[in-house]
């Protein structure tokens, strides 16, 4: 027993020596790595920011700091020759390239910008200088409006010359963010057109309601849980339609803001497919080579089409809020009255349950692809094994293409009595319609030319 008590404890003991020895030899490791660190070569930092970049620099003392939030320093060690930093520096600065991290280094002189070749943001710039920003940018579109207008007949160019270092200049900016960007929160319009702005969400909403998009409840039938995953904010837009530099009207804009739905659906229950360009080019070489008639169709509002009640789709609630729900009260008082409440602090507060698919909820481009694909397929079309936006269909003994983008459609027939009968009936389907006829089209933003 004493033998075998005397073997346990040396067996212990040399445990005891190598955990020891471990130790010893991680804590120097360590210490060569800080030793490392500090003589300027510069370990892997964590994805981040622009703003979160490293800071090399080659006297002072200060330790690298791991939090992301924070700018991280290193520096040389005594005697370390400088060149070896920057030589470990340049090192980093290609990992970081093929890394396409946004990071800053600096050492003496040196300073690489890695921002993607671009001048890293003037992250001093205040908010107090949008109105002047916006005022400048307002004055270089009327200006360059005015002068395309005069001299080109047209209402804006973007031009670009080869040896520019950016593609746009500051006047092509301007231009694109006023022709692209200019609709206005609803608040915002009425503080710049008044009562303009106002009839236009007034036209936008009685829309809505003739549309039966929606009809009231009230917000105390609702359960936490329908509050929490199943309510969407609404969203209401003014777009100012430009001629020229002119206001030609005021155009209101409803959706839905469906962020709230993110994470309540897989992806599979909410992606659409839309035409791959190939297709739209290999049928379009087709028409040409057949000598096929041509038409392109827009539907107004197809989302709408879709009602999600008949297809027994989950309940979706939206909540208008303010102006938006007084407006819509007032577009029929005896419907939505009843169903108008107050907040804590006055604002005006309108449930409705939706009952078609609004533009913004994220599942309502998948159930207008659900609702053509089955009208098609009902009128005899047959879709194609390797593009599911494209179908066809054998009218008068030859085909008849329709390929679609959403809403846009493309058809083709060697007949335009062909095409008429299905531009009909999609006129009784979806109402009025955008139609393009003959042998030039506009579609996808691309030109498609018939007529050689």
């Amino acid at each position: 027993d004493e033998s075998r008590s005397e073997a346990q404890n040396s067996r212990s003991d040399a445990d005891e020596s190598r955990s020891e020895a471990r130790n010893s030899r991680s804590a120097s490791a360590r210490a060569d790595a800080t030793s490392t660190t500090r003589a300027g070569r510069v370990s892997r930092p964590p994805r981040g920011l622009v703003e979160d970049y490293v800071n090399v620099q080659t006297d002072g003392a200060a330790p690298l700091d791991d939090d992301p939030g924070q700018v991280r320093q290193t520096t040389a060690a005594p005697g370390v020759d400088p060149e070896q930093v920057k030589q470990a520096i340049e090192d980093r600065t290609k990992e970081i390239a093929e890394e396409r991290h946004e990071r800053l280094f600096c050492a003496e002189d040196l300073a690489v910008n890695l921002y993607y070749g671009k001048p890293l943001p003037d992250f001093s710039a205040q908010p107090s200088g949008h109105v002047e920003f916006q005022q400048r940018m307002r004055n270089l579109t009327n200006e360059h409006t005015t002068f395309c207008q005069t001299q080109l007949g047209v209402n804006s160019t973007i031009f670009a010359r080869d040896d520019e270092a950016s593609i746009l200049s500051e006047d092509g900016t301007a231009v694109i963010t006023h022709f692209v960007m200019n609709q206005l929160s609803m608040k915002a319009a009425v503080k710049k057109h008044g009562h303009a702005a106002e009839e236009a969400v007034g036209k936008e909403l009685l829309q809505m309601h003739h549309k039966d998009v929606y009809r009231p409840v009230h917000g105390t039938s609702l359960s936490s849980e329908d509050r929490r995953h199943r309510t969407v904010e609404a969203i209401m837009t003014v777009k100012e339609k430009m001629e020229g530099t002119k206001l030609k009207k005021l155009k209101g804009r409803f959706c839905a803001d469906g962020r709230a739905q993110r994470g309540t659906m897989t992806k599979d229950e909410t992606t659409s497919p839309t035409v791959h360009i190939d297709s739209v080019f290999l049928t379009s070489a087709i028409d040409a080579h057949e000598g096929r008639k041509t038409a392109v169709i827009d539907l107004p509002g197809a989302y709408l089409i879709v009602n999600m009640e008949e297809r027994g789709e989950d309940d979706v609630y939206m909540i208008l809020r303010g102006k938006v729900a007084e407006l819509m009260v007032e577009t029929a008082p005896d419907v939505y009255r009843d169903y108008l409440t107050y907040d804590s602090r006055g604002n005006a507060v309108l449930y409705v349950k939706l009952k078609r698919a609004l533009y913004g909820l994220i599942k309502s481009a998948l159930l207008f692809y659900q609702e053509l694909m089955s009208d098609l397929t009902a009128q005899g079309f047959v879709v194609n094994p390797y593009d599911p936006c494209v179908a066809n269909k054998t009218v008068d003994g030859t085909q008849l293409t329709v390929r679609w983008h959403v809403d846009d459609l493309m058809l083709s027939h060697l007949k335009d009595e062909a095409l008429t009968e299905v531009i009909d009936w999609f006129k009784a389907k979806y109402g009025n319609l955008s139609i393009s006829r003959g042998d030039r089209h506009t579609y996808l933003g691309m030109h498609f030319d018939f007529s050689a």
